[in-house]
């Protein structure tokens, strides 16, 4: 799931390691578009507290990272123009993996959050200590992570190098020269990772030769137990998708899909049965499942269903996605109600929408009010359902 910010203001995202010139240029560019910037909060935590900051102040300053972003942008009147952020949560999880050789599910999606152009400040200068920085080897080893990540979640960013002013006017020409924001990729979003989880060693390996086949460009990982699933999902935070079997050798039923939801509330789940009746399906939904493929259907199915929940729909089997009311006419959501239901269906608790959205519990309550009522609905199972009825696409 990628965390989009709420507003028409485009986001300039300037990463870098320490003493690379980012605050000098997000000032710069500021002044240049006549626009704000957002200075990094982590570094004036870090001046409060004069201490290597703890796993929990490091998801606090990601959180506070976002809301300085978003009370930012209330004060750019004009749709379109550009808010220069000097950091963004990727940076945070760096320390954070960095300082304490982990970091919590929050913070790898918080730093997942979208941006519509990117920028790496280049270490071509010497360090610079100011007495709050570390030193060149871990400036370097900042760079080479930061790049190396962007890699990994498929995200083209500018390389600005020189002086200030020449920084300046690279930033300048390529958002001049691409009005979609190029070279910078909105979402750093990754090429999709689905982990399957299968006991049986044939159907796991012939299952993925078709995904793999017949879905290129996507990333796979494999587990045969709960136990090695919970690894994968604790190990690779950045795993779109889980398509469980739930009758494994270390858990059978429901009780598997409750463990995998606990340990990963943010991953979708697909349930993967040969026992697709009414009473079992809802189950899985009520547990908090994304959606229900049988292991019965043809390969084209099977592909169509795991490509429409990577796109935010939903896959339910023939019996319950079929309507008399799917002719009917399709309910008109909002944008804000549309990102509202695919964290619902996705089976995040409102506490986490919250989070990924940036709204109060409140706010979301009346936002899940608003589209149950459209979707003449009274759950989250009913607004799945009626989702896959639809065919609404998220």
């Amino acid at each position: 799931m990628t965390l989009t910010p709420p507003s028409p203001v485009r986001r300039l995202a300037l990463l870098g390691g320490e003493s690379t010139g980012k605050t000098t240029l997000a000032r710069a560019l500021a002044e240049h578009l006549h626009t704000a910037w957002v200075p990094e909060y982590g570094r004036q935590r870090w001046e409060e507290l004069r201490e290597t900051l703890s796993v929990d102040e490091l998801v606090a300053v990601a959180r506070r990272q976002i809301e300085w972003e978003d009370q930012a942008a209330t004060f750019i009147d004009t749709p379109g123009s550009w808010l220069i952020c000097d950091t963004t949560p990727l940076t945070t999880l760096q320390y954070c993996l960095h300082d304490h050789g982990q970091a919590p599910p929050e913070l790898h999606e918080m730093a997942r959050r979208a941006y519509d152009a990117v920028v790496l400040c280049e270490a071509d200068f010497d360090f610079v200590q100011d007495g709050c920085r570390r030193d060149d080897r871990f400036r370097n080893a900042q760079q080479a992570w930061t790049l190396a990540r962007l890699d990994e979640m498929g995200v083209r960013c500018l390389r600005a190098r020189g002086s200030p002013a020449e920084r300046v006017d690279q930033v300048l020409q390529a958002l001049e020269s691409s009005p979609s924001a190029q070279p910078g990729a909105r979402g750093l979003r990754a090429p999709p990772k689905t982990l399957l989880v299968e006991d049986h060693a044939m159907v796991r390996e012939s299952l993925l030769l078709l995904l793999d086949q017949r879905l290129p460009g996507h990333r796979w990982r494999e587990a045969a137990t709960l136990a090695a699933a919970l690894r994968l999902l604790l190990n690779e935070p950045d795993i779109n998708l889980l398509l469980l079997d739930m009758d494994l050798p270390d858990s059978r039923g429901l009780n598997t899909l409750k463990q995998v939801r606990e340990a990963a509330p943010q991953v979708p789940v697909v349930v993967l049965s040969a026992h697709d009746d009414r009473d079992s399906v809802l189950a899985a939904i009520d547990h908090g499942a994304a959606g229900f493929l049988s292991k019965t259907v043809d390969a084209a199915q099977l592909v169509d269903g795991v490509r429409r929940v990577l796109e935010g729909g939903v896959v339910l089997p023939v019996v319950l996605s079929r309507s008399a009311d799917a002719a009917g006419v399709l309910p008109e959501l909002s944008e804000r109600q549309r990102d509202v239901l695919r964290l619902l269906i996705a089976g995040h608790p409102n506490k986490l929408i919250g989070r990924a959205l940036g709204l109060s519990d409140a706010t979301v309550k009346t936002h899940l009010q608003l589209v149950y009522r459209k979707l003449q609905v009274e759950s989250r199972t009913q607004a799945v359902l009626a989702a896959a009825r639809w065919r609404i696409r998220l």
